[in-house]
Parts: structure tokens; C-alpha cells; sequence
């Protein structure tokens, strides 16, 4: 190979580099401007509607104000908003009624496959914020919903849903699991995030949550190509729920809640406490963490 033509190639490599570390900060730029919008109104940092501040969104007047923020905020970037009530769950034996809200981004070509992207809205504690845990993952699916709508050649149609009492057993997600069953869609995947807004060592570390073969190499291979070190665990969340319903393809993201081992833990210290605040949410992981499920559905959806 001559020198010019190698001269050519390295100049080649370098620009697409430089592109797409540019796009890269164009995207986390984007979506870390409308996150910090959500996630502050959900976790108390600035008033959800005028005179509202959610302290939490554990009780059932903070929940149900958390319904209206969501529904008011996904009919603002053009959804049409659906809310699932349900009152026959039981939890400590106790009746448990709550609301889902979901949307529907339809594919461009008739289908009835389904791809669930979820994330639950509640918080743990009273007076909890719930920043972290889990307005994270809510604007997470939020953005993903939005970049979705802009892809043009869609062959599935993917269900955009915020669950209600994940705190308190899955509930949420097991009335929703449950209504999946009984009308009998057909799901290509369900994809939960929970807790992505902690990374003290700034290595992007991510882990993905009893994930089914198939799932798990495909969130390997997106990571891989972010640079996003990715790890499996067995944690529990609202993807359970859907396992127990008897769904196959399912995974649940989340940040170092486990670790390759228990102390290399990199998870938010304020779990379920009062310190659960805007503040402590590092947005660059967010957006890190967005790209990747954003890349993997518009992959899935292609």
C-alpha cells in the first residue's frame, strides 16, 4: 500500500471517529436537556404542575399527580395516552389499586408483534424523591419513546408503558403483564429499566437483569459498540413479571446495582431515602444508558 493511500485511510478513520463522537455528544446533549425537565418535576425539584411539588410518589395523591405529569407530558410530544386502572391485586392482603399509563408507537406496516419498553414510576418511601429510583428509568423510556417515533421504517409496534407500584410486589407491572395475556398480543420483547442514574467511577457500567439468551447477546453487542462494560445478574424487578405471566424474551436494565461481585457494587447510596434527589443523578450515565436501549429497539424494530 502506498503512502498517499494510507495517508487517505487514516485520515478516513479519523473523521468518522470524530463523527461519531460528535454525534454521540449531540444525542447525550438532547436528551440529558428534556430528562433533567422530567426527572425534576417527578422527583420534586421543580413544580410538577403550578403549587405541586411531588415529595414523593409513593402516596396515592403524589401517585396519582405523577399519572397526570406523565399523561400531560406524553400528550405534549404528540401520544395519545392510554392509563390502565386496576383494583383486584393483592399485596399483604390488601386490595391494591393503581393506574398504568402506557402508549402505543405504531408501526409503518400492518403487524401485531409488540416490543415493551417499561419502567416503574413509584417510589419506594414516603418523603422518598425517587430521583434515582426510579424517575431515571422513567425518562429513559420517555426519550427512547420519542426517538422511536422518528424512525421511519418501523415493522413492529412498540408499547411505551410507566408502571404503578413496583415498590409494593409488582403490582403494576403484573396487572399489565396480566391484560398482555389475557387480549393476547403478540410480544416480540419486553425491556424494563429500573435505576440508571449512579456511576461514581464513570466507567458506564451497566448490568442487564436475567436476560434470555437471545436478549442478552444482543445487549452485549450494542454495549460493545458503545463501550459500555455490561454484566448479568439475577436481580428482580417489573421483567419478572412478565416471566411469571409466562413471557420468554425478557430483560431489565439497571446501573451496578450487583456487580461481578457484591463489593464492586456501584449503585446509588441513596436507595429509598430522603437523599434520593435530583441532585445525585448523573446525567451523562443516563444519556449513556438511553443510546444503548435506543440503539437495541431501533435495531429490533428495523
Amino acid at each position: 500500500m502506498d503512502l498517499n493511500r494510507r495517508k487517505l485511510i487514516a485520515v478516513s478513520l479519523f473523521v468518522l471517529s470524530f463523527n461519531f463522537i460528535n454525534a454521540q455528544t449531540e444525542f447525550g446533549n438532547v436528551v440529558t436537556a428534556e430528562q433533567k425537565i422530567f426527572i425534576s418535576a417527578l422527583s420534586g425539584n421543580s413544580e410538577a404542575f403550578p403549587n405541586v411539588i411531588l415529595k414523593d410518589r409513593y402516596t396515592e395523591e403524589n401517585r396519582t399527580n405523577a399519572v397526570k405529569y406523565i399523561e400531560n407530558s406524553l400528550t405534549r410530544a404528540g401520544f395519545k395516552v392510554k392509563k390502565q386502572f386496576y383494583s383486584e391485586a393483592v399485596y399483604n392482603n390488601k386490595i391494591m389499586e393503581g393506574c398504568n399509563v402506557y402508549t402505543m408507537i405504531p408501526a409503518t406496516r400492518k403487524t401485531d408483534e409488540y416490543i415493551i419498553i417499561g419502567a416503574h414510576f413509584d417510589s419506594g418511601e414516603k418523603d422518598c424523591p425517587g430521583a434515582i429510583d426510579n424517575a431515571t428509568g422513567c425518562a429513559l423510556i420517555y426519550s427512547v419513546a420519542k426517538l422511536v417515533k422518528g424512525v421511519k421504517n418501523r415493522q413492529k409496534n412498540v408499547l411505551v408503558v410507566f408502571f404503578d407500584q413496583e415498590e409494593v410486589g409488582r403490582i403494576g407491572s403484573k396487572a399489565f403483564a396480566k391484560m398482555l395475556e389475557e387480549k393476547k398480543y403478540n410480544v416480540h420483547s419486553i425491556h424494563c429499566a429500573d435505576q440508571l442514574g449512579w456511576d461514581e467511577d464513570s466507567d458506564k457500567f451497566m448490568e442487564i437483569e436475567k436476560p434470555s439468551e437471545e436478549l442478552k447477546e444482543l445487549y452485549y453487542k450494542h454495549a460493545k459498540a458503545l463501550e459500555i462494560p455490561i454484566n448479568t445478574t439475577k436481580v428482580i424487578s417489573d421483567h419478572e413479571s412478565f416471566r411469571e405471566q409466562g413471557y420468554k424474551q425478557v430483560v431489565g436494565l439497571t446501573e451496578k446495582f450487583f456487580g461481578e461481585k457484591w463489593q464492586n457494587r456501584d449503585t446509588t447510596p441513596h436507595y429509598h431515602k430522603p437523599t434520593d434527589t435530583f441532585e445525585t443523578v448523573n446525567f451523562e450515565y443516563l444519556a449513556s444508558g438511553t443510546q444503548l436501549i435506543y440503539n437495541i429497539i431501533a435495531n429490533l424494530i428495523n
